[in-house]
């Protein structure tokens, strides 16, 4: 069980074709997908084994394709190689007789089910919104959950349920996640885990 698992929900309304990687017509919602995926998960010459990626792309299936970072292959830092697995899990989803490949579960849950399973383990939910010292309540928790809406007016309305705790969100996801996984890098309880 990762440490610490970042939810992405993407507002991208189709499904990415190997056409559109080769040309290198990506559009902005993938843009921003690959961007979260590689501030999440890579590091100079590795990915962090304790972070986890979930990517929910509510309005094309629902798909969930979560990333196991302990056992993913072929995973490079560029928006092509990121894009290139994402599109072989959203394959894997319409083949249902097709195998997922190594590291990726596809789940048919949009972000809201995901969430709310979450909620249900013992997890310190971060949302978008004004600034906490939630690093100060870290260690009373077994994981933390980051959730990431990618639309540029996300509708937060059902996460008023949750008890979550928040973080500055002045700046794009990407950097959000980075600032978080920085927090987290000088606190012992991650490396005990």
């Amino acid at each position: 069980m990762q440490t610490f698992l970042v939810v992405v929900d993407s507002p991208a309304e189709f499904m990415i074709t190997k056409t559109e990687l080769d040309i290198g017509l990506i559009t902005r919602p993938y843009q921003y997908v690959a961007h979260c995926v590689r501030s999440a998960l890579c590091i100079s010459h590795n990915l962090r084994r304790w972070v986890g990626l979930v990517i929910c792309f509510d309005k094309i299936g629902p798909i969930s394709i979560h990333i196991d970072s302990g056992s993913i292959r072929y995973m490079g830092t560029d928006e092509r190689s990121i894009l290139l697995l994402l599109m072989k899990g959203q394959t894997t989803f319409l083949k249902r007789k097709q195998r997922a490949p190594a590291g990726l579960r596809i789940s048919p849950s949009n972000a809201e089910e995901t969430l709310s399973q979450l909620a249900n383990e013992d997890a310190l939910l971060l949302f978008p919104g004004r600034s906490t010292n939630w690093e100060r309540t870290v260690r009373d928790f077994s994981r933390i959950v980051m959730y990431c809406p990618l639309s540029e007016n996300p509708s937060l309305q059902w996460t008023n349920s949750f008890t979550g705790k928040h973080y500055n969100d002045y700046h794009r996801r990407d950097l959000a996640i980075l600032a978080v996984l920085h927090k987290l890098d000088l606190i012992d309880w991650v490396k005990e885990k």
